[in-house]
């Protein structure tokens, strides 16, 4: 595994069987392991309604695909993406939480 991230496509939410449908197409073309869901929350760490939005998202890929996610907080990675002059934030975003991950399983907290 390289363990670096680019940014592929943003996959928009509007239609349910359609985002799993281009999701199941994009698993059968990188076959990953698993799956990371970036979870957003309050600064202080405090979830809100989009916290419970994601995790759920993150329990409906378990169950569709049967693969592991992985959660990973996702506070301040747009402003990051956004200091990398990214073109597509929210897929810039979620490549800077897959080296964020990547980076938590190469140094697990003591």
């Amino acid at each position: 595994m390289a363990r670096t991230a680019q940014p592929l496509q943003t996959i928009h939410a509007d239609q349910t069987q359609k985002r799993f449908a281009t999701i199941e197409k994009l698993l059968r073309e990188w076959q990953p392991d698993a799956l990371v869901v970036g979870i957003p929350s309050h600064p202080d760490g405090a979830p809100h309604e989009m916290t419970r939005l994601a995790q759920k998202f993150a329990r409906q890929l378990h169950g569709r695909f049967n693969l592991s996610v992985y959660e990973v907080d996702e506070r301040y990675s747009s402003v990051e993406a956004a200091s990398r002059g990214a073109d597509d934030l929210d897929a810039e975003a979620a490549a800077i939480l897959l080296e964020q991950f990547f980076s938590e399983i190469e140094s697990p907290p003591p």
